[in-house]
């Protein structure tokens, strides 16, 4: 019976169905549990956790939690969570259907990071409908860093064309006060906006203690006034002479 139903799915696969999600998770399944039925397996991770991508980059220990996951198959999905996160960025995936305003986004992006062990930064589009409309996940599979080029970030604004852009991380070992770091990052994002004459909405974190907003905390408008790009090219250069 299990046989059957596998190669149902493995065929409807191949013809270029569009599968479900719990189904794309059922034949990644197959090769960890070769002998049972991983349907009931599937629908329990994604109640777990909510989406495909939290449950490839949930931690081994929380995996064994879940009904019909032991070890070797925790082992694996960590794995393929791993590699995931090694490749880079994910490819650009359209978000819901979102209109964009802080309470809603904050929440969002909370249970997007639950059950993560590791460090990513989602960059959000905002369209001219004030709607997210696409994102684009950066990690490096590791807990406490991420890195993204100036290139990349360049990259997405010249891709997309976004009215304004909104940019979460998520600290998965620590509280969400911003680092030093962070603040460099979030200068560095909105002199590139700025730039491109795209407005940087919110630069929110997640951590084991809540959500700390840029944008509410009074930073994001800081460093707006001090590098925008109107601001630095009207500011007065002072010249110094020694006479």
């Amino acid at each position: 019976m299990h046989e059957g139903h596998r190669q149902r799915i493995i065929e409807k696969l191949s013809s270029n169905e569009k599968l479900e999600d719990h189904e794309l998770l059922e034949i990644l399944l197959f090769n960890a549990i070769p002998r049972k039925n991983t349907n009931d397996i599937a629908h329990n991770l994604l109640d777990a956790y909510g989406s495909l991508f939290n449950v490839l980059h949930a931690d081994m220990e929380s995996l064994m939690a879940v009904e019909g996951i032991g070890r070797s198959t925790a082992a694996y999905l960590t794995t393929v969570g791993q590699i995931y996160g090694r490749i880079g960025a994910r490819r650009m995936q359209k978000t819901p259907n979102l209109i964009f305003n802080f309470s809603s986004f904050h929440e969002y992006v909370a249970e997007r990071y639950r059950g993560l062990n590791v460090e990513v930064v989602d960059i959000f589009s905002i369209d001219a409908r004030n709607r997210l409309s696409y994102n684009v996940t950066f990690s490096t599979g590791e807990s406490d860093r991420v890195a993204i080029s100036a290139e990349k970030l360049s990259g997405i604004l010249a891709s997309q064309h976004p009215s304004g852009i909104v940019i979460s991380h998520n600290h998965p070992d620590s509280t969400a006060q911003p680092s030093t770091q962070d603040d460099d990052f979030t200068k560095r994002m909105h002199l590139l906006c700025s730039l491109s004459g795209v407005k940087l909405y919110e630069h929110v974190i997640i951590g084991k203690d809540g959500a700390f907003s840029y944008f509410v905390s009074g930073r994001l408008e800081a460093i707006r006034q001090d590098l925008d790009i109107d601001t630095l090219v009207c500011r007065p250069i002072v010249e110094k002479h020694k006479w």
